[in-house]
């Protein structure tokens, strides 16, 4: 599964409703342990469209994004984001994307089967100062029938280093085994009041969660709760999706409806997380890419390279959240039209990543596998 959730982009149906960044922020070692899967009985709003709902979202898919300038070079680097994209016609890209995504053979299996690795940038606390990604991998199978269950299986991997400098900062630190890492609570202008929590450099213990599906027949947040019926037959026509999406559009935030949030923004969201998470067909895939398209305010970035290796091209679009400015980025294969990683990246720090540096990749969902399965897990 991917971590974006991000993923992902990464969600299962007994899990509570997210809330404030802050308390995300706060929740984020619980929610590395959990399983990305189906929509809540509450009335659930994930963040950013990685689609399914549940907590690892609240690692991987905080995030919206700014744009880059168009005209400059762009970083291949994953863990530090591009600070300028190469000129590309947003349009053009995405069209090209949705035919090559309808073009692909896809046929139904009993599990839809995903593996993703959510990374999750915050700053270790104390002297001296660095950050580290913490890791967490997911395998996730939801059945295709009415009537079953959600399967995962998680585990945490420890942390790592976004660059050479802060793993050298550990160093002198000792090398310790574990670290106290948190974000800053906005409660008041300049406050230095952390949310911490402790990680471990090694991995955890895998854990296997399974829950029922909710009303015994959803399988996943788009914009509703929905059955698996009914992402299979999503029109795939692009008008008619957005319109379909646009029913449940309330005029705010995908996860508190005290944020207000334009349908464009909106549509964003949650066609991304269409893309990156949902066993749609091929036609619908194609469809969401194209209804991207006619968005005003996407631009692309190529020659991306996520935290596999894979190189490829991102859709994304700007917002502010919570006093910085960030991008949401959903990277894709533009010779399938595959998602290969959900991410999000401090174009302006604040809030709760004041204490990050401009320009790093905050947070990662990288979709390693996903498809249609026979095999029980």
């Amino acid at each position: 599964m991917n971590s974006m959730e991000r993923l992902r982009a990464a969600r299962p149906a007994h899990l509570d409703t997210p809330t404030d960044p802050g308390t995300r922020t706060r929740e984020l070692d619980h929610a590395f342990s959990q399983h990305r899967q189906t929509a809540s009985r509450r009335s659930f709003r994930p963040v950013w469209g990685l689609g399914l709902a549940g907590a690892v979202t609240a690692a991987a898919v905080v995030a919206s994004g700014v744009l880059f300038d168009p005209q400059a070079e762009v970083s291949t680097d994953p863990v530090v984001a591009p600070t300028a994209s190469v000129a590309l016609d947003a349009r053009t890209v995405l069209l090209s994307a949705a035919t090559q995504a309808e073009a692909q053979q896809e046929k139904t299996g009993t599990w839809w089967s995903s593996t993703s690795v959510q990374r999750h940038m915050s700053r270790v606390q104390g002297e001296p100062s660095y950050a580290v990604y913490e890791l967490s991998e997911t395998e996730a199978w939801t059945p295709y029938a009415p009537g079953g269950e959600q399967i995962s299986r998680s585990q945490r991997r420890g942390f790592e280093f976004p660059s050479p400098e802060d793993e050298a900062a550990w160093k002198q630190a000792g090398s310790p085994s574990k670290v106290s890492v948190g974000a800053p609570k906005p409660v008041k202008a300049g406050s230095a009041e952390q949310a911490s929590y402790p990680i471990d450099r090694e991995p955890g213990k895998e854990r296997v969660s399974r829950s029922r599906l909710v009303d015994g027949d959803k399988v996943f947040w788009l914009g509703k709760n929905v059955t698996m019926k009914e992402l299979q037959e999503l029109p795939g026509d692009p008008k008619r999706l957005k319109a379909w999406l646009l029913r449940s559009y309330k005029g705010h935030d995908t996860e508190s409806s005290s944020v207000p949030m334009t349908s464009e923004a909106w549509l964003y969201r949650v066609t991304t997380g269409l893309i990156a998470d949902m066993p749609v067909t091929p036609k619908v895939r194609g469809a969401a890419f194209r209804m991207l398209a006619e968005l005003k305010t996407v631009q692309v970035v190529e020659n991306v390279t996520d935290f596999e290796g894979r190189s490829g091209t991102a859709v994304t679009m700007k917002e502010k959240a919570s006093g910085a400015v960030l991008l949401n980025r959903l990277v894709f294969d533009r010779a399938t039209g595959r998602a290969l990683q959900t991410d999000s990246v401090i174009v302006e720090p604040g809030g709760y990543q004041r204490t990050l540096p401009a320009g790093a990749l905050w947070n990662a969902v990288t979709i390693v596998s996903s498809g249609w399965t026979e095999e029980a897990p």
